[in-house]
């Protein structure tokens, strides 16, 4: 079997990344409300998210998952600790680090940092649930410059995704809302004016 493990992009790939990311977001913002500061010490739920692909990391070298390891990882619903919010270089908050709850789940006690990935301002976790959020889990404590998305750089980690809420029925209503406009569901694309 071909070895398919990556080494991460050395330290000035990663700074050009960075500030492409940078820019997109610019342009195609995503963004948490500033309410969203009141969870600091909360616990939130998150839903996790397979079929985008999962990677493992071990000490900064990323291998992906296959399906049978990702679906095991990436299925149910942890919750997780709010220890820190993060913002990006706009100042705008991005997202946060937190721990995931023990509850029996192979994640358990992980640090994790969840980030939107969605486009849209003022993103919470009740009434307007950011629905694509990037999920990295770590054994140690994550670190970055202020401006950026902070990352495991040793030990063992995932990377994955999930969708992260306080409320089940807020959180049920964003589902039902995005049906609406899925053409796949709909049978066309529904027009604002309709």
């Amino acid at each position: 079997m071909a070895d398919t493990t990556k080494p991460g992009p050395p330290s000035d790939v990663r700074a050009n990344i960075q500030q492409i990311m940078n820019a997109q977001r610019t342009q195609f913002p995503t963004t948490l409300a500033n309410t969203c500061e009141r969870f600091v010490g909360k616990q939130l739920s998150l839903e996790l998210r397979s079929g985008w692909g999962w990677g493992e990391v071990l000490d900064g070298v990323h291998k992906p998952l296959d399906r049978d390891r990702e679906a095991v990882i990436s299925s149910g619903t942890v919750r997780v600790c709010v220890e820190r919010f993060f913002r990006g270089v706009d100042s705008a908050i991005r997202g946060f680090v937190g721990s995931v709850v023990p509850s029996g789940h192979r994640l358990d006690n992980f640090k994790v940092v969840l980030f939107t990935m969605a486009d849209g301002i003022d993103f919470d976790f009740n009434g307007n649930v950011c629905m694509v959020w990037g999920a990295w889990f770590g054994d140690r404590e994550p670190s970055g410059a202020p401006g950026t998305v902070p990352e495991f750089t040793g030990g063992v980690g995932y990377k994955g995704y999930g969708t992260v809420y306080d409320d089940e029925a807020g959180y049920r209503e964003c589902v039902r809302r995005l049906q609406l406009l899925d053409p796949r569901k709909t049978g066309s694309v529904r027009q604002s004016n309709q």
